[in-house]
């Protein structure tokens, strides 16, 4: 069974941090894990590619794919790492940030004992109400499920907008239809087999909580099945490490 790890990562998002400084440590830190098969992290929009900057590192790795987005529009995460997970493939998916560093690479032996039929793990969830301080410690965001659960629910939510909320209407709508969320274990991983670069807050959400709660499983929030799915992008070119697309 395959383990695929999908990120992204944007001059779009609204932080003013360097997203290429991040992936330059934290990629590594994945490709050091022996169970990961392949990582696709989509750049969305970027000025100077990842692409690029790879080739400029001198970095071979063929379990390493990058997705460009040709396009202007502001970054949409739940877009953005929907199309990451249409190019891996069968086994378990991993969501992992741009900023999440592992600091062991037998992180995810541990992890993969844990995965019971019909669980799935993830980061701490919140209210998006809540506003976290800048140093304070957290999973937020990051996953670990069968990769055909995650299209079971046909993905994150593309309705959504901003920053966070993406996480908990995925999580939402797992449990909804059957699935048990278990939690990393914060006090023996967090600072011992991962951590999280410190950097200046993203803008938060622009959904309201009360929205948020009051949303149903519909099928706006759903794709049909995965082929229907890569109809959003179109592929102009590509090589065995690069492929560029242009959304449709």
């Amino acid at each position: 069974m395959g383990l695929s790890i999908i990120s992204y990562l944007s001059q779009k998002d609204g932080a003013e941090i360097d997203r290429f400084e991040h992936a330059s440590r934290t990629i590594p830190s994945w490709l050091a894990c022996p169970e990961v098969t392949e990582v696709v992290v989509v750049d969305w929009g970027s000025d100077t590619s990842l692409y690029s900057a790879f080739k400029e590192w001198g970095w071979v790795d063929d379990r390493l794919k990058i997705v460009e987005i040709n396009t202007s529009l502001p970054l949409s995460i739940s877009k953005a790492l929907n199309i990451a997970a249409q190019f891996t493939g069968k086994g378990v998916l991993c969501r992992l940030g741009i900023d999440h560093l592992l600091l062991r690479p037998d992180f995810f032996t541990d992890v993969k004992y844990g995965l019971a039929p019909n669980t799935f793990i993830a980061g701490l969830d919140y209210p998006l109400s809540v506003s976290l301080p800048p140093d304070s410690k957290h999973l937020q965001g990051i996953f670990y499920m069968p990769r055909d659960i995650f299209f079971g629910v046909a993905g994150y939510n593309e309705d959504l907008v901003g920053y966070c909320g993406e996480d908990n209407d995925l999580y939402r709508r797992l449990t909804l239809l059957g699935q048990k969320q278990r939690r990393f274990d914060m006090l023996n991983v967090y600072d011992k087999f991962i951590t999280h670069i410190d950097h200046p807050r993203n803008r938060v959400a622009e959904l309201k909580e009360d929205d948020w709660n009051e949303q149903n499983i519909s099928s706006k929030h759903m794709w049909n099945n995965i082929e229907n799915s890569m109809q959003k992008v179109k592929i102009i070119e590509g090589n065995e490490t690069l492929t560029v697309c242009r959304l449709v």
